[in-house]
């Protein structure tokens, strides 16, 4: 895409903004290749990105809310600080991206793959992440309270001083993964496989670990006060 037809959907969607939907159009970038192009700070509240090619992409303050981003390949694309509630990122490509401090609030993450991605920061409260793969992504101080992690792969997670309250990982894969200082109150880890998981210093506090897999997992340090553990492996 020419930079004076970007300049020119991007015009025309401030102003279907600003005039509430009565002049100017919708952003459409379907199917379009935007590699490298910086959207910094721009507002594409409920722009169509699906199935565009986005790597490299700069949204770092970018205005994202509801914004239609199924099927598109954000490989090495920067959203810092970034606005997402409600956004669709469904089957995409986001492996290698930046969502630092981004805020994923009720966004639908389902099929996603991002691997090695970087959420440190993050709010993905509500984000639905049926199917992701999550494998060796950075989630340090993420907030992840009350999150719905069933189906997803963690393998290799990076969760230190993560917020973790309520959070449900009844079968998930979190193979090596570091929990370390992260804040784990009335945590569901029921047939979890935990195995070689690092918790030290860890508060484990009221969490089910029922039938969970902790051979070989770090617990020095770990407040497992009401922490329940039948039926778990601990060897």
């Amino acid at each position: 895409m020419t930079k004076r037809k970007l300049r020119k959907i991007l015009q025309k969607h401030m102003k279907w903004l600003e005039s509430d939907k009565i002049v100017g159009r919708c952003a459409d970038f379907r199917n379009a290749n935007l590699t490298g192009v910086d959207f910094s700070g721009f507002d594409l509240r409920v722009a169509d990105f699906r199935n565009a090619n986005l790597i490299g992409a700069e949204f770092r303050d970018a205005d994202l809310r509801d914004t239609d981003f199924k099927n598109a390949n954000f490989r090495n694309a920067n959203f810092r600080n970034a606005s997402l509630t409600g956004a669709d990122f469904g089957d995409g490509d986001l492996m290698f991206a930046g969502f630092r401090n981004a805020i994923l609030r009720g966004a639908d993450l389902t099929g996603v793959d991002f691997r090695y991605a970087d959420l440190s920061g993050a709010d993905l409260r509500n984000a639905n992440l049926t199917g992701a793969d999550f494998k060796f992504t950075d989630l340090r101080y993420a907030n992840l309270g009350d999150v719905d992690f069933r189906g997803v792969d963690l393998m290799g997670a990076d969760f230190r001083n993560a917020n973790l309250a309520g959070a449900d990982f009844r079968g998930v894969n979190l193979t090596g993964s570091d929990f370390r200082d992260a804040y784990f109150g009335d945590v569901d880890l029921r047939g979890a496989d935990l195995t070689v998981a690092d918790f030290r210093g860890t508060n484990l506090m009221s969490a089910d670990l029922r039938g969970a897999d902790l051979m070989f997992a770090y617990l020095v340090g770990a407040d497992l006060k009401d922490a329940e553990f039948r039926g778990t492996v601990l060897l």
